[in-house]
């Protein structure tokens, strides 16, 4: 089989129970729950070759598309030694390990013990009847209040489907019931099922479109004097602001302020004057939900109609048209490497300059709606879901954090790193989940919650910032 140039490739196979049965008869029904290594030798085109190794995990009862199990390759001088546990099943931890979903439970401290017995005695063979089978590696700590187990799925899309499968079986909510009454209450625990880790996927290429341009000469107006309240310099609609309603805060590389407003588009103010330019082209919204800067000055805008750059003359307005998979932005980027990031309602979307590739739940992403946006010191990228929770990138896998983790809520709006390489998110409170929302601050281990109990005039984050000070302010 020829891969093409000479490195490190990962190969995927899908092979039905019937065939393997066929090739190795002592593997016989039931495959719940059991597993089989094996060695496979891959040469390169020049010749030279290496020693890859894999793990195959069986689910499933029958030669059905719904009962293939996926095999994932890598090389074997990554691999750790395959061990045996106490059952006698080899397992192997995988350098790329597959879809991980984590099946939480929110449990009294006091109760763990009894949860983990219950769980193995009346939970974890009823998972087993769905095709769902633990993943035996090791995952990142939770809060003792959470008691979790990983599964491994062949694909992030199936994580979904899996729990709505799980959750139509009655005995599924018979047996919460008896797990709620184990720990003294009559309901049925907290209970999530949440993609926890998948490879990226490749996402969807397509060619950028023109876009749409618009000369941005603007419309000045000269600055009122403003309400002073104190310290503070109020400028109001009288002033010359051409709306009360702002998005968005940049100050750009020349020192110019650009606000982003509701409704009326985006405003540069020179501390003499407001400049209003609206990126629009065409019928739709002049609101500016946010604004950055890229390393060659340019300013992009991320609008409810769409992403616009504006390079000092021109905005050039791309679209759903364009290759965007949807208009209204929620956030943008520019990485290191100068790609620009657009959070849609519709997925993560990556532009080159020439290609917008959109990343969706299929591809690892924990949510379709990208809201908020942060590249830390390391260069991770993380990426703030509508109720998705917290995912970060690290260019090979999407890595997803919610409550389970001790993470705040999973509505995360803003996210912030500080000068210790501290990730501050904040997240949203709804009424109809009281006593959630608030800030986390993460250490790369654990994440410590603050909400208006603790102090905070709303557990409801717009927006963080770090202060020149050190000290972190929260809107």
């Amino acid at each position: 089989m020829r891969l093409g140039e000479r490195g490190d490739y990962t190969l995927e196979a899908a092979i039905p129970m019937a065939a393997l049965t066929k090739i190795t008869p002592d593997f016989h029904p039931p495959f719940e729950d059991r597993m089989v290594g094996f060695q496979f030798l891959v040469a390169d085109p020049d010749n030279d070759s290496d020693a890859f190794g894999g793990q195959l995990t069986y689910g499933g009862d029958g030669d059905d598309d719904a009962s293939w199990s996926r095999l994932r390759f890598v090389a074997a001088r990554s691999l750790p030694a395959a061990a045996a546990t106490p059952s006698g099943k080899v397992v192997m931890d995988l350098a790329v390990p597959p879809t991980l979903a984590r099946l939480s439970f929110a449990v009294p401290t006091a109760s763990r013990a009894a949860v983990a017995a219950f769980y193995e005695k009346q939970v974890a063979p009823l998972l087993h009847r769905h095709g769902l089978v633990e993943w035996t590696g090791t995952g990142r700590a939770t809060p003792d209040s959470i008691f979790s187990r990983l599964f491994a799925l062949p694909t992030p899309a199936e994580v979904v489907w899996k729990w709505v499968e799980v959750q139509t079986d009655p005995a599924w909510w018979e047996v919460m019931r008896q797990l709620g009454r184990s720990v003294g209450t009559d309901h049925p625990l907290w209970t999530e099922f949440r993609l926890y880790q998948a490879p990226a996927g490749t996402g969807r290429a397509v060619q950028s479109g023109p876009g749409k341009g618009k000369q941005g000469k603007g419309q000045s107006a000269a600055t009122g004097p403003g309400v002073r309240q104190g310290d503070w310099l109020n400028f109001r609609v009288a002033d010359g602001l051409p709306d009360a309603g702002i998005s968005a805060v940049l100050q750009d590389s020349k020192g110019t302020l650009w606000l982003g407003t509701e409704g009326r588009g985006a405003c540069r103010y020179d501390g003499q004057q407001w400049t209003l330019f609206t990126p629009r082209v065409g019928q739709g919204y002049d609101g500016v939900e946010t604004v950055v800067e890229d390393q060659m000055g340019n300013l992009w805008f991320g609008l409810y109609g769409g992403v616009s750059r504006y390079d000092g003359r021109e905005f050039r307005t791309f679209a759903v048209q364009d290759g965007l998979p949807a208009d209204p932005i929620g956030s943008v980027l520019v990485d290191r490497k100068g790609r620009l990031w657009a959070g849609t309602q519709s997925g993560l979307c990556r532009y080159d300059g020439e290609r917008w590739t959109t990343f969706a739940v299929e591809d690892g992403l924990p949510g379709s709606r990208v809201i908020s946006m942060r590249e830390d010191q390391q260069g991770n990228l993380w990426f703030g879901t509508a109720g998705g929770g917290l995912c970060q990138y690290d260019g090979e896998h999407f890595t997803t954090f919610t409550l389970a983790d001790g993470l705040a809520y999973e509505y995360v709006g803003a996210i912030a790193e500080d000068r210790q390489g501290n990730l501050w998110v904040g997240t949203r409170e709804f009424s109809s989940d009281p006593g959630k929302g608030g800030v986390s601050r993460y250490d790369g281990l654990v994440f410590q919650a603050l909400r208006k109990q603790d102090g905070l005039a709303s557990s409801t984050i717009r927006a963080l910032l770090q202060a020149r000070d050190g000290d972190i302010w929260i809107a």
